[in-house]
């Protein structure tokens, strides 16, 4: 199986979608070669990251290839969410998948959510529940 922590052993991601123009740089070369030694969540997140800005239609499809996959991944939730907040514009997918990844109950991706909902909904109420939730899970993991 796959390591603990990184995600789930994934089905090896269609070849035109990981293989392309980038080939031709070392450092995606190296994340590709990792990804086919370990074809795993993770492995496909980073990715989809070193593609952002570069070519932003792949790495979207590869965050979803990925979540098709994992659809509970919460690092590549949360990275999908800020692609899509920051990227796409998309706030209401940007929002679903802040939300999907707080659901985590850790405390970071509850602060990005917290922030999104500050920042672009304009929403202090909520924003403040969910930091409220945040706070709470630090202070029960240091309780424990």
């Amino acid at each position: 199986g796959a390591a603990r922590g990184a995600g789930v052993s994934v089905p090896r991601a269609p070849r035109e979608l990981i293989e392309g123009p980038m080939q031709k740089d070392p450092d995606y070369r190296r994340l590709l070669r990792a990804y086919e030694k370990t074809p795993s969540t993770d492995n496909l997140l980073e990715l989809g990251k070193f593609l952002v800005g570069k070519s932003d239609a792949r790495a979207e499809r590869i965050f979803r290839e990925a979540l098709a996959h994992d659809p509970n991944h919460t690092k590549t939730l949360a990275t999908y969410a800020i692609f899509l907040e920051t990227v796409k514009e998309d706030f209401d997918a940007a929002e679903e998948h802040y939300r999907a990844a707080s659901r985590s109950g850790l405390p970071v991706h509850l602060h990005n959510y917290a922030q999104f909902l500050r920042n672009v909904r304009r929403d202090e109420e909520r924003a403040r529940r969910v930091e409220l939730a945040a706070e709470s899970s630090v202070s029960s993991s240091v309780d424990h």
